[in-house]
This record gives C-alpha cells, structure tokens and sequence, in this order.
C-alpha cells in the first residue's frame, strides 16, 4: 500500500495558475485551470502575488507555475525584487528537489523573457523579435504552427504536434491555434548567462545575479543552458488579417458602387483614409468609423503593414532546460507565443505536454 501511494504521488502534478484581476486574462486563467483539472491526477492551484510572497510556491508544493495571457506591462509591475527572490529560491533553491518549472503563455511569455521592454530575465537566452514592439499592433486571429527540427524536441510533444497538424475532412482550421498580440520568440545567439556562486545555501540576490553575469563570446553555447526551437510559425498573421481587410475593402466598393480613387494599400493623407472595420473608404475630413478614429484605424493599418512576413518561420514555442548548481535536477521552462489553452483539444495537448516537461515527467 505504501508503495503504491509513493506511486501515486509521482505522477501527481500540482501546477500553480497565478491570476490577478487586472493584469491577468481572466478568460486565458479558466481555459488554463480546466484543462489541468481535466488531468487524472492533476491539480490547479490559484496563485496571486501575495501568496508567492509568502512562500506558497513550497507550501502548497507547486510543481509548475504558469503565468497566463493578459498585459505584459501590469504583469511586470507584479513582480518586485521580493517576488523575484522568492521565485529564485523556488526554482533554484535545493529544497525543491526537481526543480521548479515555469511556463509563460503569450504576455507571460514575454515576461518570463530576458529581453524586451517587459522582460524579467526569469529565463535565459530566450527574447522577443523587435523588443516586443509589434505588441501595438492589436493582431488578433488564428495561426498555424510547424514542429521544429530540433532533436531536443520531447517525443510526445512531436506526437501532440503531429496530430495537431492533421486535417481531418479537409477541415483546415482544426489546425488553427488562436493568437492575441503574442510575441515572436527569438534564441539569442549571444546572451549573459547568471552566475551561481554563493556561500553556503544562500541564493544569489538579484543586485549579486546581475553583477556576477557572465558574457560568452558570439555563438559560444553557455553550458549549463540548453534552448531548443520546438514549434515555429507557419502562417503569418499580417498576410492574413490584410487579406481579410482587403476582402472587406472590395465588399464596401461593390456595395456602394464607388472606389474614390482610394488603393487597396495604406492611403496616404491626400487621399484619405480606409476603416479597418468595415473597409469603407472615407475622406481625410470623416474623423470616426466602426466607433474607432481616424488616427486608431491608420495606425492598426500602419502596424499591420509592419507584421506581414515577420512571423512565418519564428519561434513559436521554446523549451528552455537550465542546470543549477543549488538543484538535483535541471530546471525546465516553456515559452508559448499562441494561445493553446483557447484552441480545441488537440491544441490543448500541447500545453499539457509542455506541463509534463516542465514537471520532469517526461525527457
């Protein structure tokens, strides 16, 4: 009996969710806390900052933690010196004996970065393509992922992807992960790696983390970092939502039987300007349309024109692997640009792969 409950506990995983009222998607944190439930043996724990403060990452044993979708600017100003510390001491520290897995979905993914405006350096060699300036480009649709050819990519994550990927019926958006404003990760071919070193049991502060960093030479791997591609973009979301907007355009010119000289591209100021919502085409004197302005439309316009052709081909999703000298094992985290959690269930698959990973349930 006592062996079977050592069992038992093996395979349970407890994966801590953190969730605020504000900076978190309330949408993203239920998609998230269902589908690990959903899990046999699984459980979801809700965790806000407080309660990481007081050490509740040991307490309640949390094998993983994600942070989910929302605003990668309120999520940043969560995280003081405090926090940080104490996930340090969660992840690295030798009290948790496999190591403390760490999974950021779209805005947490470009928190958990060590570039980018919003980049708390929670994982190395990991940033985000353009400092993260094409978060203003308000891109919202569905994308396409590709595995990557990396052999560090995890088997079962190459089986969930392979069947992601499968059209049944000619059904070609059952393939379609859905995709709010989410980063396009990049690896860093040179980037600081954080040195260990203290005396005794004690964990490096933050001020000492980024003092004791130690540079390597450009395309020298650091040693005790492994970041593999595992998934990259195969469509690319500025080609699609211009190619929607150009639909919208030629409806609005058949309905009202006009064109006004207007292009199919951005309109320059003399010739007025194109509603993003409905494709209408309106002079430069008309201020609104769709309950957006003028100036809302141009630049959802302008920063459309500035995604196309940047995303096919990127890193969608990055498994980092990190040996830390305070821990047993290695510590393990996963980036994630799309929203898997919010897709159908094939989608959800990968997700839960990148839980197992992270929990060291699978290799």
């Amino acid at each position: 009996q006592k062996m079977k409950t050592n069992n038992e506990s093996q395979e349970t995983i407890r994966v801590g969710i953190l969730n605020h009222s504000v900076a978190v998607s309330s949408v993203c944190f239920k998609a998230i806390g269902w589908i690990v439930q959903e899990e046999e043996g699984w459980e979801a724990i809700t965790l806000d900052i407080d309660m990481i403060n007081r050490g509740e990452l040991f307490a309640k044993g949390i094998d993983v933690l994600i942070i989910p979708g929302g605003f990668p600017q309120k999520i940043t100003q969560l995280f003081s010196n405090a926090t940080m510390r104490r996930l340090d001491d969660w992840r690295y520290s030798n009290r948790n004996k496999a190591g403390g897995g760490l999974i950021g979905i779209c805005a947490g993914a470009i928190v958990v970065c060590c570039h980018g405006r919003e980049g708390k350096g929670f994982v190395p060699r990991v940033g985000v393509v353009e400092n993260n300036a094409l978060d203003s480009t308000d891109a919202i649709g569905e994308v396409r992922l590709e595995l990557s050819s990396s052999e560090d990519v995890p088997q079962s994550f190459v089986a969930a992807m392979k069947e992601m990927n499968k059209s049944y019926d000619g059904d070609e958006e059952a393939t379609m992960i859905p995709y709010f404003n989410g980063p396009i990760l990049k690896v860093l071919k040179q980037k600081a790696r954080f040195s260990v070193e203290s005396d005794g049991d004690e964990l490096p502060t933050l001020a000492r983390r980024k003092q004791t960093r130690i540079c390597t030479a450009e395309g020298e791997e650091p040693k005790n970092v492994k970041v593999a591609v595992w998934a990259t973009y195969a469509s690319d979301i500025g080609d699609d939502l211009q190619a929607a907007q150009d639909v919208r355009i030629q409806r609005s010119e058949q309905s009202t039987r006009t064109t006004r000289g207007m292009h199919l591209e951005v309109p320059s100021r003399s010739q007025g300007w194109v509603c993003w919502g409905c494709g209408a085409s309106h002079k430069k004197k008309r201020r609104a349309c769709c309950g957006m302005k003028k100036r809302e439309h141009v630049m959802q316009q302008n920063g459309i024109q500035r995604l196309r052709g940047v995303m096919k081909g990127r890193a969608a999703i990055v498994g980092v692997e990190e040996e830390a000298t305070f821990n047993t094992r290695s510590c393990r985290s996963v980036l994630i640009g799309p929203h898997p959690e919010l897709g159908h269930g094939r989608a959800n698959k990968l997700l839960i792969e990148a839980i197992r990973y992270c929990a060291h349930r699978i290799d």
